[in-house]
């Protein structure tokens, strides 16, 4: 953007020093006290024009270096990211990342690791060993269940059921349904 502004456009400012060189080097004829600011112009326009140089020779080095460029991005978009997942602003995550490890220090960050999984794994045969309870007691639920509904009442023949309160209004509206 730079490179353009100063020499690329057609009002680039290297364009418009050259035109006002010309107009002031055609002024000098009719009036010679304009040489002093011919002079300092066209030393404007040498250090414009080695700015120039300079700017390209800058963007150059800059696009030799794919690699770097892609390890800057990828670095960017890792602290975007956190921001994202934290919810705040890009600028604010140095102050999150001090409240986060205030709050693990607060809650025994330094707890030891091996501990930690030894009572994650004794939660979990917790777990399982609970989960087996209720496995027992539903199927001893479901026998009894069984044992004491009548056989055209069993959960795999519904279709056919007539079910214990068939005795009520609704028995036959509730007959048509689990037909269908």
């Amino acid at each position: 953007m730079a490179i353009e502004t100063l020499s690329e456009r057609d009002n680039a400012c290297l364009a418009q020093l050259n035109v006002l060189a010309v107009r002031l080097r055609d002024g000098i004829a009719h009036d010679a006290s304009l040489g002093e600011t011919l002079r300092m112009l066209e030393s404007a326009q040498a250090e414009l024009q080695e700015a120039v140089y300079a700017l390209r020779h800058y963007q150059q080095r800059l696009d030799t270096d794919p690699q770097r460029l892609r390890e800057q991005e990828l670095r960017i978009q890792g602290v975007m990211d956190a921001a994202r997942k934290h919810r705040i602003a890009p600028e604010l995550l140095d102050q999150a990342l001090q409240r986060i490890v205030a709050r693990l220090a607060e809650l025994g960050g330094d707890a030891d690791l091996a501990a930690l999984q030894q009572q994650e794994k004794s939660a979990q045969q917790g777990y399982l060993a609970a989960a087996q309870k209720l496995t027992v007691a539903r199927k001893k639920a479901a026998t009894s269940w069984r044992a004491r509904s009548p056989r055209r009442c069993r959960p795999w023949r519904w279709k056919a059921a007539v079910l214990p309160w068939s005795c009520c209004r609704w028995q036959k509206a509730m007959r048509m349904a689990w037909r269908r």
